[in-house]
């Protein structure tokens, strides 16, 4: 597809998450910026760039792509599970916390709403001792 349409945006997500998925995430994130840069408001292309971001420990950067995410649909559940692991990693426990709260309050049969806990402990035990 991308052979034929390298602009593509749909394609560029989808090709960029499953780079990531792969481990590849420079490449990952190459493509979801491209992504990005065609069509800047739609949320569901934030969302995978923050996953790829955060993988290799680019936390500042993954927490702006969900919050952007977040701007763009606030009821999307995806932005609001990650950040409840990266600001835990910067030790911002209570945002971790309500990041995680408000993942599960939207979709609570979102499986990764409530794995973000267990991925980062830290974000459970740091906010609520």
């Amino acid at each position: 597809m991308l052979d034929q349409h390298p602009e593509l945006p749909d394609a560029l997500n989808l090709f960029g998450a499953l780079l990531h998925h792969y481990g590849m995430n420079e490449e990952a994130v190459a493509h979801l910026r491209r992504a990005i840069a065609t069509e800047p408001g739609v949320a569901e292309y934030h969302a995978p760039l923050a996953v790829a971001l955060g993988a290799p420990g680019e936390t500042t950067a993954a927490i702006a792509a969900s919050e952007q995410a977040i701007t763009l649909q606030p009821k999307l559940p995806e932005p609001h599970s990650n950040p409840g692991i990266w600001p835990a990693a910067v030790g911002w426990m209570d945002e971790a916390w309500q990041a995680s709260r408000e993942a599960v309050r939207l979709r609570p049969a979102y499986p990764e709403a409530h794995n973000s806990g267990r991925r980062q402990p830290a974000c459970w035990t740091g906010a609520r001792g």
